[in-house]
């Protein structure tokens, strides 16, 4: 190899090391920008998991404490209808001595509700015949009682 032919293939490799040395730069701030874009993503998907963590519990919290007002609500009915029912029965008691016709009229009365129930039974969309069933059964016991 010659002077000149050194010289040449040494320029050449000189410009490939450059290159190399230049790609390497830019690979190193390629990986700085991943590393930096990885970071973010997880501080972004760690706040939504937080966010989404926040309104799920207040959710919860509010199904809760709806629950709860129904609860409440449902065994107030509850006691109110005891009570209508037992105010009803005392009424039907003591009309029932001075009017046979009345009880009549009320055992009547009850049969059709129970006729109607056991109807609706029979006839809604997904009929329910067991329990269709129970009420005449029910409805059965209480006309021998009376």
């Amino acid at each position: 190899m010659n002077e000149f032919n050194y010289y040449t293939e040494k320029n050449r490799l000189d410009g490939q090391i450059q290159e190399l040395e230049a790609l390497k730069k830019e690979i190193y701030i390629l990986h700085e920008e991943i590393q930096q874009n990885n970071n973010n993503t997880k501080e972004m998907v760690s706040k939504i998991v937080e966010d989404e963590k926040k309104n799920l519990q207040e959710a919860i919290n509010s199904f809760e404490n709806d629950k709860k007002k129904t609860d409440e609500k449902i065994k107030n009915e509850k006691k109110l209808l005891m009570e209508k029912q037992q105010a009803f029965d005392i009424l039907y008691k003591e009309k029932t001595i001075g009017f046979p016709w009345l009880a009549k009229a009320y055992s009547e009365y009850i049969e059709i509700i129970d006729t109607t129930k056991e109807e609706i039974l029979k006839t809604k969309r997904r009929p329910a015949i067991k329990a269709a069933e129970l009420v005449r059964e029910i409805k059965a016991e209480k006309k021998n009682v009376s």
